[in-house]
């Protein structure tokens, strides 16, 4: 008897979540901020210790398509920063969307770091320029009135 009460209501709640509840926004400006340099200084804290390791003096078979997977992460970070991004009008879209994209040029660091062997050094290089171009400046729009 008093599962059958409570049946109708776990339906009506898992609709969706209501307009008016608390953290189903966006996060404010400082966390882009905070993600943003969190996440480049992780990285180049993970280059420092993996360029420790001379890169082998020989292409291995596997380099070349390690390298072209890399960069395709970068192509699609760059697509993702400078196709969708200004095209957003809602932060917490825009948010998810900064976080695959971040995500995916930190991915082509870290070929690099790991896996780029005798093409280290471009991968790693296309990861920094790839989490670079999110510096959030671009945020402050869904933040800031136009003027």
């Amino acid at each position: 008897m008093g599962t059958a009460g409570t049946a109708g209501t776990a339906g009506a709640s898992s609709a969706g979540p209501a307009k008016g509840r608390p953290g189903f926004g966006a996060p404010p400006l400082p966390v882009w901020w905070v993600l943003w340099l969190g996440l480049l200084a992780g990285f180049l804290q993970v280059w420092q210790f993996g360029r420790r390791v001379a890169p082998p003096a020989t292409t291995p078979a596997g380099e070349t398509a390690v390298a072209l997977v890399g960069l395709g992460f970068l192509l699609l970070s760059a697509a993702i920063r400078w196709l969708l991004l200004p095209r957003m009008t809602r932060a917490r879209v825009a948010f998810i969307f900064f976080i695959v994209g971040l995500a995916l040029a930190e991915a082509c660091g870290y070929f690099g770091v790991f896996l780029g062997g005798s093409r280290r050094d471009l991968l790693v290089a296309g990861g920094i320029v790839g989490l670079l171009q999110f510096l959030p400046r671009f945020a402050r729009r869904f933040f800031v009135p136009p003027a």
